[in-house]
């Protein structure tokens, strides 16, 4: 029944979660996830009975944007004790491994929301991929769909996308014909 939020918090070395007290702007922090990492883009849900923390940890040969898709899990969200997937990382795909929310379909199967990277553009896209196989051995996605904005005139792409009980949650890089972008 409770609220949680997984900020960034890389430059710190951790995933943090935070419960809320008082929508939306009181937040407290409840724990360490993960310490000793540099994730990006962390989020946390339940299924099948068990608790799935994906995030992107940096690829050692790769630009600062580069990360592969990393699962740890837990019997508990509140756990300062996660165990790494046994494929870690899951995903090296810099076009896909980037986390932007998590969603559930109809049948409850989660559908990681994937940030999609644009020429020189970050977060220029989302896609959409059903997890049909996660286990603490296996796993895989399928994509659904892709979310673009081609056509929009002042939104130029796209970060996040989260939905609960009554709640959606998103972002966008919106500039007005009138705002320029320097290199």
């Amino acid at each position: 029944g409770s609220l949680y939020m997984v900020p960034e918090t890389q430059a710190v070395g951790q995933v943090r979660l935070y419960v809320c007290d008082s929508f939306p702007m009181e937040w407290r922090f409840v724990g360490t996830c993960l310490d000793g990492l540099a994730a990006v883009d962390s989020i946390v849900f339940e299924h099948s009975g068990r608790w799935w923390l994906l995030c992107g940890l940096p690829v050692a040969s790769g630009g600062p944007r580069d990360v592969a898709l990393h699962i740890f899990y837990s019997s508990s969200p509140l756990s300062s004790s996660w165990e790494s997937h046994a494929l870690n990382p899951v995903l090296v795909d810099n076009a896909n491994a980037r986390n932007g929310g998590i969603l559930f379909d109809k049948g409850r199967l989660p559908i990681r929301v994937r940030q999609s990277q644009g020429f020189d553009q970050y977060g220029s896209a989302f896609s959409l991929a059903r997890i049909s196989e996660l286990s603490t051995t296996t796993y895989e996605e399928v994509e659904v769909d892709r979310i673009t904005f081609e056509d929009e005139v002042e939104i130029h792409g796209a970060h996040h996308l989260s939905r609960t009980e009554g709640v959606v949650v998103t972002d966008f890089l919106m500039m007005s014909s009138t705002d320029s972008v320097s290199p």
